[in-house]
């Protein structure tokens, strides 16, 4: 009890006094200081507002009136006209450096013609027979590379005879060479003729390639003339085709058809008639997809 009574260092001063000092003192400054952030803040509003105004009317000034102007450097029919490319020296028609040549071979043996063509921009290559377009099959392979466009036949048959035609284009302008093929035809026919014999059969009316649905019944057809006796045998896929209740022989009127009860995915590929006897021989192909 003494020692509360008697403290040894002096009683601080009241809380209070401090405290409601203070506290004005914060309020002071705090309000002093919230108003000149207010007027800072509005004050840098006004100038943000004022500046941004200002910029978009620098800007409605700097760009409207280009792009409303028909005389605007950047959107000029001038400048457009300069854009324009010119002509290119480079560039050039095509023009063969080899050209066809008329040709002569046997029957049975392999073809090749072959052409070289220079162009800028490169052309493109288009082959023709006796004015009809040719692509690449299992008959014809067409190849253009390097220049060098070729036409290859590894066998050659009578009906193979014709007029080819090569022709190049590109955007510059086209030029188109031409030849005659001649096959002669095969020994053992031209002894036929000269026993007195009878003469090769002779396709007229070839084989037409097609698109058909699975499931359905396919009859190919063409005509035969020129000999009196002479065998027909009908290969798919260059095999032999077995007369069959599935695969059909029939003829009547110089008409020799295949007829396929019911084609099947397996039954795409190339089918050929090849009709022969002493005297010679003849094929017709063509190609059947089914979908």
């Amino acid at each position: 009890r003494r020692f509360i009574e008697m403290p040894i260092k002096p009683t601080p001063p009241p809380i209070v006094i401090k405290q409601e000092y203070s506290s004005q003192n914060y309020s002071s400054k705090h309000s002093s200081s919230m108003f000149a952030t207010r007027q800072t803040q509005d004050y840098s509003t006004t100038n943000y507002t004022s500046t941004n105004l200002s910029s978009d009317k620098k800007s409605m000034k700097k760009y409207g009136t280009r792009l409303d102007s028909t005389g605007s450097p950047s959107r000029s029919r001038n400048t457009t006209r300069e854009l324009i490319a010119g002509s290119d020296d480079s560039m050039r028609p095509p023009k063969f450096t080899r050209k066809l040549e008329n040709l002569t071979i046997n029957d049975g043996e392999r073809l090749e013609l072959s052409v070289k063509v220079d162009g800028d921009p490169e052309p493109q290559i288009t082959w023709t027979k006796s004015g009809k377009v040719l692509t690449s099959s299992e008959v014809v392979d067409l190849k253009y590379k390097n220049g060098t466009a070729t036409l290859t036949i590894n066998e050659v048959f009578p009906e193979d005879e014709g007029e080819y035609r090569c022709k190049a284009v590109n955007s510059v302008g086209e030029e188109t060479t031409s030849c005659r093929l001649t096959v002669k035809p095969m020994p053992n026919a031209a002894g036929g003729k000269k026993s007195g014999g009878d003469k090769p059969p002779k396709i007229v009316d070839h084989l037409t390639s097609a698109f058909v649905k699975d499931g359905e019944s396919v009859v190919l057809s063409c005509r035969i003339i020129g000999a009196k006796r002479f065998d027909v045998v009908w290969l798919h896929n260059n095999k032999e085709i077995k007369p069959s209740k599935d695969f059909q022989y029939t003829n009547e009127a110089n008409i020799y058809k295949l007829t396929i009860a019911e084609i099947f995915p397996e039954d795409s590929g190339t089918y050929t008639c090849e009709a022969f006897n002493d005297a010679g021989e003849s094929f017709s192909s063509c190609t059947l997809n089914v979908l």
